[in-house]
């Protein structure tokens, strides 16, 4: 989550010197990251409910 709030400030510090390809790059990023931050929150609430089947091996 630190990592995240800095990578924020970065992206914010690129946009202050209209450096336009590295604000998208850093919004792209950020987009990646939050979207498997979510994936992985979901496949862990899916484990958590799943039972093993008796024929899962």
């Amino acid at each position: 989550m630190v990592g995240g709030f800095f990578y924020v400030l970065d992206t914010l510090l690129m946009l202050a010197f209209r450096e336009w390809i590295g604000v998208g790059l850093h919004l792209w990023a950020l987009f990646a990251l939050f979207s498997g931050y979510k994936a992985n929150k979901t496949v862990r609430e899916l484990q958590k409910t799943t039972t093993a089947s008796p024929w899962s091996g």
